[in-house]
Order: structure tokens, then sequence, then C-alpha cells
């Protein structure tokens, strides 16, 4: 466990609870999990339910993939029961293209090291796999403590452009983003992102 990082993450989130879509240890908000019925396969850790409930409504993933969903940075309780779900399975995260979920990402591939933490969007090879080439309309404004937050991130996450992809890194430095509602403002888009999803869990 990189202990600076997940420091730096932690006193962030705490400082800006609740500050933008900055959220921390929200022990009243529950999780969404489906457990795996098998040792083998993987885990999504989605930071929106709504797409998790249509990945599972389409069943675009078999039953032997687990998926937990809440928004927010995980509390340190959480990671115990966490842990046990994922087992020996890699975990792949799913999340918005901003500041805030990137920071959960970085926190949770720290906090579950030696396990395998992989960011599979929103990021530039999600958004070719959905064949959306113009990012134009789908990208919003950071919040100003989204934008406060940028420094920090490429601090946590060196690795920033490698994970998002180049078009996504830049779309961050101008102080923009994608969340994934963007993407699935209707329906027949999430059930893309569901049947992308459901590709890469069996790759």
């Amino acid at each position: 466990m990189d202990n600076g990082v997940v420091q730096l993450i932690e006193t962030w989130f705490a400082e800006h609870d609740n500050d933008g879509d900055f959220a921390s240890g929200i022990s009243t908000l529950p999780y969404s999990v489906i457990g795996p019925t098998i040792d083998g396969g993987r885990v999504i850790f989605a930071t929106k339910q709504r797409v998790v409930s249509t990945i599972v409504d389409e069943r675009k993933v078999s039953d032997e993939f687990g998926m937990i969903a809440r928004y927010g940075l995980p509390g340190e309780t959480d990671l115990h029961w966490i842990r046990k779900l994922i087992g020996p399975r890699e975990l792949l995260f799913l999340g918005d293209m901003d500041p805030v979920d990137l920071m959960v990402f970085a926190w949770l591939r720290a906090r579950l090291r030696p396990k395998h933490v992989i960011h599979i969007g929103v990021n530039d090879a999600l958004l070719a796999a959905l064949r959306i080439s113009s990012t134009k309309t789908l990208s919003i404004p950071c919040g100003p403590s989204e934008q406060q937050s940028l420094a920090l991130l490429k601090k946590v996450l060196p690795d920033l452009r490698k994970t998002v992809g180049t078009n996504c890194a830049q779309m961050l430095e101008r102080g923009a983003k994608i969340e994934l509602d963007g993407i699935g403002r209707d329906r027949k888009h999430r059930v893309a992102i569901a049947r992308v999803v459901g590709a890469m869990c069996k790759e």
C-alpha cells in the first residue's frame, strides 16, 4: 500500500466533504453489491449504480462476475468486506472521467495492493469502443473544487495519461470532464456501455 497516496487522497476528501462531488465515508448511503458465484472471474467497481443495474438487466456479464457500486470514497471499515468479496479476482473500475472518481480509483489501487485494479472507463479506450468520436456534447466543466484538485490528482495518479488516454487527459487539463451519466442519458447508451463492459470482462 502506498501510504503517501492514501493519506493525500483521504485528507483531500475529508477537507472537501460535500464540496461538489467530493464525499467520503458515506455510512448512510448503501452499496449495491452482487457477489460472484465462482472463484474465478472479475469484480466491477462502479461509481454509478444505474450503470451497474443496466449491465445486470441486459445480462451482458455472466453470473460469475461480481459488482460493487456506490459513489464517493469508500470508508476504512469497507475495506475488509471489499477485500473478501474480491478474493483473488481482478477489480475493474468504471467511473466518471473526473478528479473525484479518478482519486477513488487511485485510492482503491493503493489500498487493495497487491490486488490488481484495472481502470476500464471512462477513458479513451471506452469512448473508442462506444464509437464516440466527438466529446463536445458529452463534456462539462469541472467544478471549482475539482479544478483545484487537478494538481493533487497528477500527484496521486502519476500515470494519469496512461490510465485515461491522451484525449481524456488533455480534456482534464482544460478543466473539463465526462460523467457516465452524460454518456448514458438514455437507455440505448447505457445498454451500449453494458455491452462494452461485458466484453471487457470476458477478455
